[in-house]
């Protein structure tokens, strides 16, 4: 079902369990993006899962993205479907940005949302989502 974002009359197509859905079969690619510590840009293609609705878990190993996001608190996943046959725009992305804040350890939302993370690691990360904005 595709729903347009009021602010900018742009497609956002994937919400609550359509995302989760689409985030757990791997339909879709997902990039992180941070600040790096002297203000440059950050990318990196992880592979997330929503917990549910308001959250998002995902492993990244040490690394400048994982830095990043535990000096700052905050990142933001692009996740986005491709259908290149489809005849409108609305049908060929679909997809959705997610503003996340990392949940830190004692967090009791962290242990929830981890719960639901079928191989937890010393590198396993949990996210709140704190805003969802459009992709196109």
């Amino acid at each position: 079902m595709s729903q347009r974002y009021a602010a900018t009359d742009k497609f956002t197509t994937l919400e609550g369990k359509d995302l989760a859905d689409s985030m757990a079969a791997v339909a879709g690619a997902a990039v992180v993006a941070t600040v790096n510590e002297d203000g440059t840009p950050n990318a990196a293609v992880f592979v997330p899962m929503m917990a549910d609705d308001d959250h998002v878990v995902m492993t990244l190993a040490p690394n400048r993205t994982r830095e990043n996001i535990e000096r700052t608190g905050t990142c933001v996943l692009v996740y986005e479907e491709v259908n290149a046959q489809a005849a409108s725009k609305a049908e060929r992305y679909r997809g959705a940005r997610l503003r996340l804040e990392l949940l830190r350890e004692g967090d009791p939302h962290r242990d929830e949302a981890l719960s639901a993370w079928p191989r937890v690691t010393p590198y396993t990360m949990a996210f709140l989502v704190v805003e969802r904005m459009p992709i196109g």
